[in-house]
């Protein structure tokens, strides 16, 4: 755990999430609004968006 863990908004854009992913090597990103986690997004859910986009 990290003191300040880098997050997205839910409005990040997936092509900023990716550079995000590829750049840190992280798995999954917080998802924060407003101070308060509203979610996770991981590499895995990049794949499935980027599939479904076939």
């Amino acid at each position: 755990m990290v003191r300040n863990p880098t997050c997205i908004s839910p409005d990040t854009l997936i092509k900023d999430a990716a550079e995000i992913f590829l750049k840190s090597e992280f798995h999954a990103l917080p998802v924060v609004e407003n101070k308060k986690l509203v979610g996770i997004m991981t590499t895995t859910d990049l794949i499935k968006y980027l599939l479904e986009q076939y």
